[in-house]
């Protein structure tokens, strides 16, 4: 519970521009004549800024909070919200991330966090290097690889069809970090005149068996070493140093243009159709773009994406 008394109310700090929807419930007391009442306030939210969302309680009165609710109904953006009293000093009482489709909620003196599919989060403490992936343990790592399961070595490859985007999912950050890489295993050069690309993109939702349209976080357009050169581990020329904020549904992303025959790739396999697997055919160049349309992939039985991979270092 939370205990007001006369002069004291509680507000919302929003840190962003983006859809936030309250909802608070609460009982009044009036100390002169012992009534009491119960109410409650919906508020809108659409601004980063300071809302009060239970109001000022006349002198005289007490209430009790009982119930808050807050929401990001927003489609993309994350908002850090703070739940703040206000009496005789400010305090705040709880920050936190929400992602779109998450809640926060406060019930009867306990607080919950939800994710977008309605399911309370834990509470641990988590480090700069740990990442929520998409089977969510939650693990000490630098390296973050999809669940998705690669095709044997002998027979695992893929070979990039020319100017299609491959986006593969890793999960969901549950602590901000820097992420420097994306790479990838190419087992086979290519030929004729070939330029790629690896980036970071994010989604407002995880994969849930529909197509998603994905937002670049970062793109190079130069691959150390380059595909026409040998069997390597490739990846980004110059180091991303993109910060990840928590929240973010991150996709591993990469691109050719190839002039003769593509490059091949240790492959991925496996996704049934869950929507962990994203391509965008005729894309373009990923660095001249703001938004892709993903399409998942045709079922079938033979690979679809390369093997990619994000690292912190």
């Amino acid at each position: 519970m939370m205990n007001l008394v006369g002069g004291d109310r509680i507000s919302l700090i929003t840190s962003a521009a983006s859809d936030i929807q309250v909802h608070a419930t609460w009982v009044l007391s009036d100390t002169a004549v012992t009534g009491v009442t119960l109410n409650r306030t919906n508020t809108t939210i659409a601004s980063a800024v300071t809302t009060v969302v239970v109001a000022t309680v006349v002198t005289g009165n007490d209430c009790n909070v009982k119930y808050l609710s807050v929401y990001n109904n927003d489609a993309s953006t994350t908002n850090t919200v703070t739940v703040q009293h206000n009496g005789n000093v400010n305090a705040n009482l709880f920050k936190i991330a929400l992602a779109p489709g998450e809640t926060l909620l406060f019930r009867e003196g306990y607080w919950f966090h939800y994710d977008s599919g309605g399911g309370v989060y834990s509470s641990p403490t988590f480090t700069t290097a740990q990442l929520l992936t998409s089977a969510e343990p939650s693990n000490h790592q630098r390296i973050f690889t999809s669940n998705l399961p690669q095709r044997s070595f002998g027979t695992g490859s893929i070979t990039l069809t020319s100017n299609t985007g491959y986006f593969v999912y890793l999960g969901r950050a549950v602590a901000a970090f820097t992420v420097n890489r994306v790479e990838c295993h190419m087992t086979s050069i290519a030929t004729g005149s070939n330029t790629g690309e690896v980036g970071i993109f994010t989604s407002p939702l995880p994969p849930n068996r529909s197509n998603q349209t994905l937002t670049k976080l970062i793109v190079n357009a130069t691959l150390n070493p380059s595909v026409t050169l040998a069997a390597a581990v490739i990846g980004n020329n110059t180091l991303f140093a993109q910060a990840i904020a928590v929240g973010t549904h991150l996709w591993a992303a990469i691109r050719c243009a190839t002039g003769t025959t593509g490059p091949s790739f240790r492959a991925l396999e496996g996704d049934t159709s869950e929507g962990m697997v994203l391509t965008a055919a005729a894309v373009g160049a990923l660095t001249g773009v703001t938004t892709v349309s993903g399409v998942i992939p045709s079922l079938g039985t033979g690979a679809l994406a390369p093997d990619l991979r994000m690292t912190l270092d």
